[in-house]
């Protein structure tokens, strides 16, 4: 602004001048004046639209926690003398109501590229939307300013920290009984009271399967084929709500990182279920089968898209007026309804788990058929104790 302003002063001087002394240098000095910047401004028009600007990175998949820093480059297609370039960076996370925003200046002289880096906080889970579609290029007199073109936006995907079990307590008695309630003894599967083959190892085989002495003896892993586990409809279910501060959004986060490691031990027992969450688009429940890890993180992935819901518990409102039948569900919110207790007229067993602050962590809320935990966001390992998953 301070620049329009000396120039336009200087014009208006220059001709006030030439009108009291008619100095035909003068003349020649306000023609210079006034056409220079109109042609810089229509040249600097042009050029805006042949840089881009892109992202280097060949991930945009990354964990909550710390800053990470991504390596940009504005490439000009043009040859400008120089390219004056204001990065206006925009921070947008779906699950944020407020942006965080910087800028940086940088030049870009004829056809070189530039490179340049974005330090980004990856504070929380969820999408993490980098905005520079406000960017704007300066013509070489510093008079004009155009908004960029070729920008799009870039998003991060920020996955929540995956707690790893305790491996010595995550089998409880309940996963080791080898009677007909939980394996089939006519069926081959997993039964680990019967082998009925033992085959070569193929990838993706569970290490549990491993017949350790058979594969020393054959100088080759061998897996055993068990008998067949009866098919248990479990579900993982997951409803955000809202957050209006900094410290609720630590709950939101606790709710993926529990519901991701629950998915996890689920995986690890080689359990199949189900991983549900509400879709604004369909304003209903998603269901995904999920059966190994890496079908567990492309759901993760699919659920952080979705923006939390503004109020109430939606997920627990569609799953008590709706049909649906499971053997157990498990529950992981980050808010406390009257909504979550009619849960308990389902006929199904439920265990909630209210991912909040500590000062509530630790209690547990017994009913009919549903038991409420209360987690600490900070230490959601207590969830992994106390689970039946």
């Amino acid at each position: 602004m301070a620049r329009r302003i000396i120039y336009i002063t200087a014009c208006i001087v220059c001709i006030l001048i030439y009108g009291i002394t008619g100095a035909r240098s003068l003349y020649i000095t306000n023609i210079i004046l006034i056409i220079l910047p109109i042609l810089s401004a229509v040249y600097t028009y042009i050029a805006k639209s042949g840089i881009k600007i892109q992202f280097l990175e060949k991930t945009n998949t990354y964990i909550r926690g710390g800053v990470t820093n991504l390596s940009v480059v504005a490439e000009n297609v043009y040859i400008t003398p120089v390219a004056n370039l204001n990065i206006v960076v925009v921070y947008q996370f779906n699950n944020l109501r407020e942006t965080t925003s910087k800028t940086q200046e940088i030049t870009i002289a004829g056809m070189n590229q530039c490179p340049f880096d974005i330090d980004c906080m990856l504070s929380h889970s969820g999408c993490l939307t980098i905005d520079m579609t406000a960017s704007y290029m300066y013509d070489p007199m510093k008079l004009f300013k155009f908004r960029l073109s070729n920008i799009k936006e870039h998003v991060l995907h920020i996955m929540p920290i995956l707690v790893n079990p305790d491996y010595y307590g995550m089998y409880t008695s309940y996963d080791t009984i080898i009677d007909a309630k939980e394996y089939s003894k006519t069926r081959k599967g997993e039964d680990i009271s019967e082998i009925f083959d033992i085959r070569s190892y193929v990838h993706g085989d569970s290490l549990n399967r491993v017949h350790w002495k058979l594969s020393a003896k054959e100088d080759t892993l061998m897996v055993k084929e068990l008998s067949q586990p009866v098919n248990h409809n479990h579900c993982i279910i997951i409803d955000v709500v809202n957050a209006n501060s900094d410290i609720e959004r630590s709950y939101i986060d606790g709710v993926y990182e529990l519901a991701y490691a629950l998915g996890n031990i689920a995986c690890l027992k080689e359990k199949h279920f189900q991983l549900a969450f509400y879709k604004m688009q369909q304003n209903d429940l998603i269901f995904l089968e999920i059966f190994n890890l890496d079908e567990l993180s492309e759901a993760m992935r699919l659920l952080i898209r979705e923006k939390s819901c503004e109020n109430n518990i939606t997920a627990a409102s569609l799953l008590a007026l709706s049909s649906f039948s499971f053997d157990k569900i498990y529950y992981v919110t980050n808010a406390e309804s009257d909504i979550l207790y009619d849960l308990d007229n389902i006929e199904c067993e439920t265990e909630i788990y209210i991912v909040g602050n500590d000062k509530e962590a630790g209690n547990i809320c017994s009913l009919n058929n549903v038991t409420i935990f209360y987690i600490d966001c900070n230490d959601i390992s207590y969830g992994l104790s106390v689970t039946s998953i």
